[in-house]
């Protein structure tokens, strides 16, 4: 299945939840068999790691689309060496 990250996210500012939704929508299209939760993404969110804000509470879509990428490929890498 082919996917457009950028397209799924978009452009605009999201909130946490809404990433997740689209994070595991992606996965499972993907045929990962992994379901993150919301609150792993307020989290990421409070911490900056998703856009380098902390204490944010929103999430711009190009970051989580880059953060995403950088997510599946690990993963994938990890699944084929096993």
């Amino acid at each position: 299945m082919e996917i457009n990250i950028t397209e799924a996210f978009g452009t605009e500012i999201l909130t946490p939840y809404q990433v997740a939704k689209i994070v595991n929508g992606l996965l499972e299209g993907l045929g990962i068999e992994k379901v993150l939760p919301p609150q792993m993404f307020y989290t990421y969110a409070k911490k900056g790691y998703l856009n380098g804000i902390k204490e944010s509470k929103r999430i711009k879509g190009t970051d989580a689309a880059k953060w995403f990428e950088g997510y599946v490929v690990k993963f994938v890498e990890v699944t084929e060496e096993v």
